[in-house]
């Protein structure tokens, strides 16, 4: 389903889980801003933009500025996303986010081995 991603403006920026940002474009011509790529241990996904606030305790919190109703759809987003990562960054692709949350069992739509 998500097919010609094109990632453009990556920069790199490691802490924590945080690898970098990046910009990518759909097959529609949309474009979404300020993507994060992140990696902890063999999993790998992306946070897609959001806003920082100061919640009621004063700590920073973040507010979606899109998002998926369904979890699966998000899941499958990810993965597509991540290996349109691995292209344009010339890496060699590894399991996704999905895989894990199913114990490598993950409905072969969301697989990110296929």
């Amino acid at each position: 389903m998500w097919n010609n991603l094109r990632i453009t403006n990556y920069r790199a920026h490691e802490k924590n889980t945080l690898r970098g940002f990046f910009d990518i474009t759909l097959d529609t011509g949309m474009t979404i801003r300020g993507l994060t790529y992140h990696e902890k241990g063999p999993r790998r996904w992306i946070g897609l933009p959001a806003k920082s606030f100061t919640n009621d305790e004063g700590a920073i919190s973040w507010s979606p500025i899109v998002g998926f109703e369904d979890k699966r759809e998000a899941f499958e987003f990810s993965d597509a996303v991540v290996a349109a990562l691995d292209d344009a960054l010339g890496k060699t692709p590894k399991p996704g986010f999905v895989d894990d949350l199913f114990d490598g069992k993950a409905p072969l739509a969301m697989r990110s081995d296929r």
